[in-house]
This record gives C-alpha cells, sequence and structure tokens, in this order.
C-alpha cells in the first residue's frame, strides 16, 4: 500500500514538473502577430460592415477593394517586419489610421459614427485571426 502512494506522488510530482516547464516555455516566448485574414475572412468583414453601414453597392464595391488592398499591404508589412522591428509597431498603426480614413471618405457622417461605433467594439488585432489560413484572392 507505501509503494501505490509512492507511485502517486511520483506521478504528481512528474505532472506538475512538466506542466510548469511547459508553461514557462510559453511565457518567453514572443508574441505573434495577428494573421493577416484571408479572402473568405475579409468577404465576411466587408458583408458586416455593408450591412451595419446600408451601404450602396457601389460603397461596397468601393470598400472591398480598398479591405483587399489594405490587408495585401499589410501581407506585405508583416512579411518585412522581422527586419525592422522597432519601428513596425508604428508604422502598423500608421496604415490602420490611414486605411480608416479611406473607408470613411466612402461613408456619409451617419455611417462613419457607425463606422467607429463598429471599430470600438472589435479590437484592432483580433485574436480569432492568428491561426487563419493563408491568403486566397477570392474577391466579392
Amino acid at each position: 500500500m507505501k509503494l501505490n502512494l509512492s507511485n502517486k506522488h511520483i506521478c504528481f510530482a512528474v505532472i506538475a514538473i512538466l506542466t510548469t516547464g511547459l508553461a514557462a516555455q510559453n511565457i518567453h516566448q514572443p508574441p505573434q502577430p495577428p494573421m493577416v485574414p484571408d479572402s473568405t475572412q475579409i468577404i465576411q468583414m466587408v458583408n458586416e460592415i455593408a450591412s451595419a453601414l446600408s451601404l450602396s453597392a457601389t460603397q461596397k464595391v468601393q470598400i472591398s477593394d480598398l479591405y483587399f488592398a489594405h490587408f495585401e499591404d499589410i501581407k506585405t508589412m508583416t512579411s518585412q517586419a522581422e527586419k525592422d522591428h522597432e519601428n513596425h509597431h508604428k508604422i502598423m498603426d500608421l496604415k490602420r489610421t490611414e486605411f480608416e480614413n479611406q473607408v470613411k471618405a466612402v461613408l456619409t457622417n451617419k455611417q462613419k459614427a457607425k463606422f467607429d461605433k463598429i471599430q470600438q467594439q472589435h479590437p484592432s488585432r483580433p485574436e480569432d485571426n492568428r491561426h487563419s489560413k493563408p491568403q486566397n484572392d477570392k474577391r466579392r
């Protein structure tokens, strides 16, 4: 009976050590940027915005083109980020602001207000894009 109790303690100790070691490894890994959304995700984003903002067909096409161009630009920037890590976050923030201003230029004042609310509700670095598939180019 005493032997079984010792085996249980050893098993628990090994599990605790392995769990702690794995957790410690994850802490020291630098955070990875979110993955660039693929074309299906971009279309979904545009459709949600189009619905929420009651975009006209022309506005939807313009917004869709802006989204695809923006994320293609971000994809390129992300691949170059390893070379210039210090300025990467500043550049990405500037790109996001420029993109949002381009989108707002297509919208009416009422749509701009709704767009701003939507942007506040959604983080600028969505966690669910971290493990997305590579980008496919299937517009609209």
